[in-house]
């Protein structure tokens, strides 16, 4: 039974953000590949990791104002790439914003790519029969239309949703049933946090960001 993951970076980060550990850490610097395999028992014994994809964007139009904010991203996903976690990087576009209290416009960046990105990864796996269950780390309704024609198209394959913390989704859990959903609960999050430090393969020192 191959299992894969689909993680949704920001959907998950901003439900790490103020969450704090036993010695006062955030659990953002979060080992992503030991929390998904903690999940394999529920799928029986013959339950096997296939792989684990991690959708996400770098802010780039922060580098001037925040550099370490994009700094600390680029760092993170080096050290889930070093576990084998394969990232999908999409990007932030600009877009005209209306202020409906002022009555004016202005410039914002807004990052739209991820979710099409999950999307068509979940129609990958299926037409290419690499996975058989297909767990998507999220709560966000905008890959309920993509999950619902998955099903219809491939119904032999298992869709579950991994909730983050505070992040359970009404509209997702009837889609797959609520047999197929799971949270992560906080306390969870302790046990799964990477080294302070990782050697990387090529022998460079990747250290864990102080604000995370």
């Amino acid at each position: 039974m191959r299992i894969t993951y689909l993680i949704d970076g920001f959907n998950l980060y901003h439900s790490l953000r103020y969450i704090k550990t036993s010695n006062n850490k955030t659990v953002k610097w979060l080992n992503i590949k030991s929390l998904c395999t903690s999940y394999l028992h529920l799928f029986g014994r013959e339950a096997t990791l296939s792989q684990i994809f991690y959708f996400s964007a770098f802010a780039n139009f922060l580098i001037r104002r925040r550099p370490e904010t994009v700094k600390r991203h680029r760092v993170f996903v080096k050290a889930i790439e070093s576990y084998g976690i394969i990232p999908i990087i999409s990007k932030f576009k600009k877009k005209e914003i209306f202020c409906p209290n002022c009555k004016k416009s202005f410039f914002g960046h807004e990052e739209k790519e991820t979710d099409v990105a999950i999307a068509v990864k979940i129609l990958e796996l299926c037409a290419n029969d690499s996975s058989d269950i297909i767990v998507i780390l999220s709560g966000d309704t905008d890959l309920a239309p993509a999950v619902e024609t998955a099903k219809k198209l491939y119904p032999l394959k298992k869709f579950v949703f991994l909730f983050p913390p505070n992040r359970k989704n009404k509209r997702l859990a009837e889609i797959v049933s609520n047999n197929n959903t799971y949270t992560i609960g906080i306390k969870q999050l302790s046990n799964h946090i990477l080294p302070d430090k990782l050697i990387l393969s090529d022998g460079k020192e990747l250290i864990r960001p102080d604000q995370w």
